[in-house]
């Protein structure tokens, strides 16, 4: 049946056309490309009715039922078909697949990516609230690649304005807040201060804790670099602890202190401070003749150096013409023992066993010596 008009078909206006005018008894029209049930054939204005008026079947012909009269006004209307992409549900509904967006993306609610459950099996989680969570199993769950130049990985802000940096120079990671910050160089081992926001060296700027808010312990295998960077600046060894000291004639046994002592050392570097409280040395057993001798010093003295150190014996009888007394090395060449010096108007005079009080002296004395 045919009828004045258009179809709806035609709205988006997705069709080829072609018009002709007809001879006398024309029953069919050839040279046409269609496709078969994607067609609208109009006589004068008239639209046909496929398979009534008409038939369009092959692709490329149209015949005419009724022979068309001389001079009619033919049109053929080509449909272009096209297959609907699959499309986007306005309220839930799932992605399979990977989802392509070219421009902004607005998410009202929760994004899930790579799993169905927020925070739980492998995937992305970005709440409605910005809070983002990644959960990947035995795998680096974020990443971040920053080319070409040096600079910040990650910036982070609090209200607006920065208060830290993430970032890299010379394949080296860096990290902190302005001048406060640190340098990570992988190649040497070392952790150097850095100034983030410049993202340059911070020689001698950057401190570790302050007066009022300090560290606990340091843990050091090798030494520290004080006021400078030479050799002579370098303090390599802190240890301090008790000694045991044994009193001793130059030539015999070794005496006993029924008290007991207090000896104690300090070294720093390659300097050492002893100290020791010695008191009621007795002088039971035999052979104890010639000078007094302390043994049983921690570090042994080295040949190149000299010492002296303060001294003060109690209740033991001095020489004649000497009264105060030192302590030293028996000797300037290497050396583990101490001797007792007497000084006075007589003279120097070593210390004898004979001098000791048998259960009465003490002996109190510091020296501080190299090694």
């Amino acid at each position: 049946m045919s009828y004045i008009g258009r179809t709806g078909k035609l709205s988006q206006r997705a069709y080829n056309k072609l018009s002709f005018l007809a001879t006398a008894g024309q029953t069919i029209k050839t040279g046409l490309s269609y496709v078969a049930g994607f067609v609208e054939v109009y006589i004068n204005g008239l639209l046909l009715t496929d398979t009534v008026d008409y038939t369009a079947t092959n692709g490329n012909s149209v015949t005419f039922v009724l022979a068309l009269n001389l001079d009619d006004e033919v049109t053929v209307i080509s449909l272009k078909t096209f297959a609907a992409a699959d499309m986007l549900q306005l309220s839930g509904g799932t992605v399979a697949g990977d989802l392509g967006v070219a421009g902004g993306a607005i998410v009202d609610g929760t994004l899930l990516v790579g799993t169905t459950s927020a925070y739980g099996a492998d995937g992305a989680t970005i709440s409605s609230t910005g809070f983002i969570f990644s959960k990947r199993t035995s795998q680096v769950g974020f990443g971040i690649d920053r080319l070409t130049t040096d600079g910040d990985l990650i910036e982070l802000k609090k209200d607006g304005a920065i208060v830290g940096r993430i970032g890299t120079i010379n394949s080296d990671m860096t990290i902190g807040t302005g001048n406060a910050g640190l340098r990570f160089n992988a190649p040497y081992g070392e952790l150097l201060p850095h100034n983030v926001s410049t993202n340059l060296s911070a020689d001698s700027t950057v401190s570790l804790g302050s007066g009022a808010v300090r560290f606990n312990n340091l843990y050091l295998s090798g030494g520290v670099y004080l006021g400078g960077t030479g050799a002579d600046n370098k303090l390599d060894e802190y240890e301090e602890g008790t000694w045991t000291p044994v009193i001793a004639g130059s030539s015999g046994g070794a005496y006993t202190y029924t008290a007991g002592a207090t000896a104690r050392y300090t070294k720093v570097g390659n300097l050492v401070t002893l100290s020791a409280q010695i008191q009621n040395i007795t002088t039971s057993g035999t052979g104890q003749i010639g000078y007094v001798q302390i043994r049983g010093v921690p570090f042994t003295k080295p040949g190149d150096t000299f010492a002296t150190g303060a001294v003060e014996l109690v209740s033991a009888t001095f020489y004649s013409g000497t009264t105060y007394a030192v302590v030293s090395f028996t000797s300037s060449s290497t050396s583990d023992r101490l001797y007792i010096r007497l000084l006075g108007d007589s003279g120097p005079a070593d210390f004898p066993v004979s001098g000791v009080v048998n259960g009465d002296t003490d002996l109190n004395f510091t020296i501080t010596y190299q090694v």
